[in-house]
């Protein structure tokens, strides 16, 4: 994966969603680096590898929570700050 400043990392992710968001398709996933969930550019993504690992038990509830954080980051940011803002624009605040 690629960052906004091109800088590469390797990622393992354990995707939830898939969303159009201003003209571009992100991944909603939890990272397993970052520990937390993250959106991804499917245009920055360089490569995937599929493996035989299966999260799907947990992916509904993974989806609940994911949603719950977005909701929860949301109220918390302050006037003109929100993380729907800050998705529409492609960057987490």
């Amino acid at each position: 994966y690629r960052d906004r400043n091109g800088r590469g990392t390797d990622r393992r992710i354990w995707p939830v969603s898939l969303v159009y968001m201003d003209n571009t398709l992100m991944l909603l996933a939890w990272c397993t680096m970052r520990v937390d969930f993250r959106q991804f550019r499917l245009s920055r993504m360089a490569s995937l590898t599929v493996t035989d690992e299966s999260f799907r038990p947990r992916r509904v509830p993974m989806l609940r929570t994911y949603t719950e954080h977005l909701r929860t980051q949301w109220s918390q940011s302050q006037a003109g700050d929100s993380l729907l803002d800050a998705c529409h624009h492609g960057r987490r605040r």
